[in-house]
């Protein structure tokens, strides 16, 4: 009676787990609403149209030929040291191929460092202003995803998005919204108030 019992609970828990299954959750036909909560934004897009993405190109760019320039005149200024300490090597002593590759040695690493730190430096500059772009768009998503009902906003460049209702992405409003707030800024500095 108890091993029947048992077969019969698991049978069941079959059927509802199988029937809940098949069930569709109907995704993408409703409108976002309150209980909706998230919206998304795409800061490639709104980089792209607003020129941020080029602003940022164009900084890192200068930024890594300020760094590729003192790299060179590091190397340069390597080179010289080495030719001066190969030539009072060479002056004093026998044993100058051990010194001279010793010191060879201390100078590439000395320079691997240099090189290493100026990619760590490019790198941070990069986040940094990708850091200060995100800062510019949130105040901008934080109100179109209030007007639209939603109190979390995810990127897509952050978040592993499989799919999503494209009612909830809320970028081209937010364009909107940063090109509107931009407009007067512009206007103001090309055209100053006339006096009359």
């Amino acid at each position: 009676m108890y091993k029947f019992a048992r077969c019969a609970a698991l049978g069941f828990c079959l059927v509802v787990l199988a029937t809940g299954c098949y069930q569709s959750p109907n995704l993408g036909s409703q409108a976002p609403t309150a209980d909706a909560g998230i919206a998304i934004i795409d800061l490639d897009e709104i980089a792209r149209q607003l020129g941020s993405d080029k602003q940022i190109v164009s900084a890192i760019k200068q930024r890594q030929a300020a760094l590729n320039t003192k790299l060179t005149e590091l190397a340069q200024s390597y080179s010289d040291e080495l030719n001066k300490q190969k030539e009072a090597i060479e002056a004093k002593s026998q044993d100058s191929a051990v010194q001279l590759a010793s010191y060879q040695q201390q100078v590439n690493q000395s320079f691997s460092t240099a090189k290493a730190q100026a990619q760590q430096n490019l790198s941070q500059h990069r986040s940094q202003l990708v850091q200060q772009f995100k800062d510019a768009v949130r105040p901008a998503a934080r109100r179109v995803a209030e007007r639209r009902g939603f109190n979390v906003i995810v990127t897509k460049q952050d978040s592993l998005l499989y799919e999503y209702d494209a009612d909830h992405d809320i970028t081209d409003e937010v364009i909107q919204v940063l090109r509107a707030s931009s407009t007067p800024k512009t206007a103001s500095q090309q055209a100053p108030a006339k006096r009359g």
